[in-house]
Formats: C-alpha cells, structure tokens, sequence
C-alpha cells in the first residue's frame, strides 16, 4: 500500500479520507435513485434522501452535535427517523410488496458497500480521528458481511442458498450493526460510559461523517439491506 495512504494526519481529517467518504455517499445516494426508479419509477425517493441529508448536514455544521456529553446522546436522533422511515417502507403493505420484488441477489450484493465503510472508519484511526474499537481490528466485525455479500448474492442468483441461511445472513447482520452502534454510544463520554476510548467517537458528530449514522447505517439494516432481506425470505408479499 502507498505510503500516502498510511500517513497520519494532524487536526482533521485527510483529503483522501473526505473525498473517499463523500464519494461513498454519492454512489449509495445513486443507489437509492437506481431503486426508487426500478421500484416506484419515481424520483421521489431521490428528492427524499436528498432533503435529509441536506437536513443532518446543516444540523453537524451547526456544532449541536458536538457535545458528546450531552444527555440524552445526540447522534441517535440523526439515526432514528432515517430507519423508521425505511422500516415503514419496507414492512408497509402499500410499498413493501413492491420492494420485495427485487432480486435477492441484488439485495444481498449490495451490502458490499460495507466494506469502503470499514475501510474509511480503520482510515480514520490511522488518522487518530477514531477509536481501534470501531475498526475490525478492534471490536467491529462488520467487514464479514461485505467480504460475504458476493458468495451469498452468487447462490441466491442459483438458488443455491437455503432460506434458513439467507435469514441466518440477514440476523447477522443485523446483529453486526448494532453490535457497532451499541459500542459507539457506549464509547461516549456520558454517564453511562462504558468503553473508554482514545481518541473519542467525535467524527460522525461532523460534517459530512455525520452521514455514517444519518443515512449509511439505516440502509445497510432497512432499504435495500437485511429487513427487505427478512421480508423476502419470509416470503411477505
């Protein structure tokens, strides 16, 4: 690997860190259009994510996000109305049966995203801008999901995969998330603080990391991700 992608930064993060972030973001934003259009052939969806981010952006430039002690934590709330609205699509019997039309296959390769996901956030603790604990080289196990996605997307395309595993994957993965997400809120420093960690969970309380939580995990679990997942193997049209 080039040395330049090693080097540590000093105060905030890298170019290559922000650029490779932004360019994440803009290809699952493609995505989530690529899907309103085979879905729904709308542009809605597009307008919609667009709108949130535009929110949460202006909501992490502001600095309320900042205090990391703030009690009840912050960062939850930029997490929560993203997911319960992609939930509500996906169980909603007006849209759900349109979206469990897509190809499972699909919906399991997607999660391949996964992986620049966990690439950026061990980028981010070579810069010291992130904890080891949220890294696979600490406690964040999330990468096999993404270095699974292929094989899995490949047997469901030959019907070579059980249900009993598709639904096995999809809890899994499930439990991966939230096992990341449990550690980050438990890493801040609040009174129920349970990992101490150096350097602090502060980057997804910025500009633009504010879009891991606000709209890169809800759809890694809900459109497109492991509930659409659930719902298809359960067969709930």
């Amino acid at each position: 690997m080039p040395v330049v992608l090693l080097k540590v930064s000093v105060g905030g993060p890298s170019v290559f860190l922000n650029t490779s972030f932004l360019l994440l973001v803009a290809v699952m934003v493609c995505a989530v259009a690529w899907v309103g259009r085979r879905v729904w052939s709308s542009w809605v969806p597009l307008g919609a994510v667009l709108a949130w981010l535009a929110l949460t952006g202006a909501v992490a430039a502001s600095g309320m996000l900042e205090d990391l002690s703030a009690m009840p934590p912050r960062l939850p709330f930029v997490i929560a109305p993203a997911l319960l609205t992609l939930l509500i699509l996906v169980l909603h019997p007006r849209t759900g049966p349109a979206l469990a039309e897509l190809p499972a296959s699909t919906v399991a390769g997607y999660q391949v995203f996964r992986l620049p996901v966990e690439l950026l956030l061990w980028r981010m603790f070579l810069e010291r801008l992130g904890p080891e604990i949220m890294t696979f080289e600490g406690r964040n196990f999330d990468i096999l999901i993404a270095l699974t996605a292929p094989a899995i997307a490949w047997a469901l395309a030959h019907d070579k995969l059980p249900k009993a595993a598709w639904n096995a994957w999809n809890v899994a993965g499930i439990a991966l998330v939230v096992n990341v997400v449990a550690h980050a809120v438990l890493s801040l420093p609040t009174s129920f603080q349970v990992f101490v960690v150096s350097p602090p969970v502060q980057l997804p309380a910025e500009l633009p990391f504010v879009w891991l939580p606000a709209f890169l995990v809800p759809l890694a679990l809900a459109l497109g991700g492991h509930f659409l997942g659930l719902r298809q193997a359960l067969g709930e049209r």
